[in-house]
Parts: structure tokens; sequence; C-alpha cells
């Protein structure tokens, strides 16, 4: 057996353990570092291909979505078009009715456009002259127009529109607003 004598002084022994200890450590966390390294690099790889499928599935899949978005618009306005409808179709029921609106939508039109209604109101009353079956209708009119000129020309229109046997301005009032000149009128209506 061989015996060895270490002549190192218990300072030098000391460092040379730490140092050994030391280049020990290193290489464990080296190692750990590189496993650490490969791990991460190969999950985000993984995570990337996975990013990349999401991306060409939800490519793929984007005009059914637009087509879903476009349904719902459209079938708003379907559910808007038959409300309308259902309106019309009430309305035809009563055909005076019906054709009062067209005539006064025409007269607004005719107008230029310049004369807003804010009330339209028919009324049937019994006549005091007339005999007791029959019995007068009078349509009354709230509304403001883009001056006198406006107003009148949508009295002229209502007059020749309609059988009307009298149209009657019942009020007006002239105002400014924003440097524009209005009047607010009523207008009664019998036939």
């Amino acid at each position: 057996m061989k015996n060895s004598l270490n002549l190192m002084s218990l300072s030098a022994r000391r460092r040379e353990c730490i140092r050994t200890r030391l280049r020990q450590w290193g290489r464990v966390l080296t190692a750990v570092f590189a496993l650490v390294a490969v791990v991460t690099t190969e999950r985000y790889i993984e995570h990337r291909s996975i990013a990349h499928q999401q991306i060409a599935l939800e490519s793929k899949y984007e005009p059914v979505t637009e087509l879903k978005k476009a349904n719902k618009h459209l079938a708003s306005q379907i559910a808007l078009i038959r409300a309308e409808e259902q309106f019309v179709l009430a309305l035809s029921e009563r055909e005076p009715t019906v054709t009062l609106l067209g005539v006064i939508s025409t007269a607004v039109a005719d107008g230029g456009s310049h004369v807003f209604l804010k009330k339209i109101e028919l009324n049937n009353m019994a006549s005091e002259s007339a005999p007791q079956n029959e019995s007068s209708t009078i349509l009354e009119l709230v509304g403001t127009g883009d001056g006198g000129a406006a107003v009148n020309q949508f009295v002229k229109t209502m007059q020749t529109s309609l059988p009307f046997a009298k149209v009657d301005i019942t009020s007006t009032q002239d105002y400014r607003l924003k440097q524009q000149s209005l009047q607010d009128f009523s207008l009664q209506c019998n036939f």
C-alpha cells in the first residue's frame, strides 16, 4: 500500500476543495440550464406550431363568421320588412286611411319637404245640419313649415288632392331658429 502524504497547508487544501466543489456545481448547473433550455425551446416550438394551426383554422372559418354576421343583419332587416308589411296590411283593411296617408305624404313631398307634420288626427263628428246617419270627418294637422310659402303650398296641395269641403288654417305662429324663419301651423280639413 501506498500512503501519500499531503504537504499542502490547511488553507490551500480548503481553497482546492472549494474550487473542486465550484467546478462540480458549475457542471451540474450547466447541465440543468442546458436541459431547461432544450425543454423550453421544444415547448416554444410546439406552442408556435399550435398558434399557427389556430390562425390557419380561424382564417379558414372566417367566411363562416362573416356569413353569420351578414345573416343576423339580414334577419333583422327581414323582421323590419315583415313588421312594415303587417302595418301596411292592417292599414289596407282601412282603405280611406291608407289613401289619406298617401295624400298627406304627397302634399309634404310637393312642398319640397319644407313641411314637417307633428300631429295627424282623424275625427268623425256628427254634423248638426246633416241628417242623423251622416257624419263629417275632420282631419287635424299640426306641423312646422319652412316659412309661410311652404305652408301655403301644402294647403293648396291638400285642397286639390282630396275632395275636402274646405281646408282651414286654424292657427299660425312665426318664429326664428338659428337665423331661419319657421312657421308653426295647424290645419283643419272637413270632408
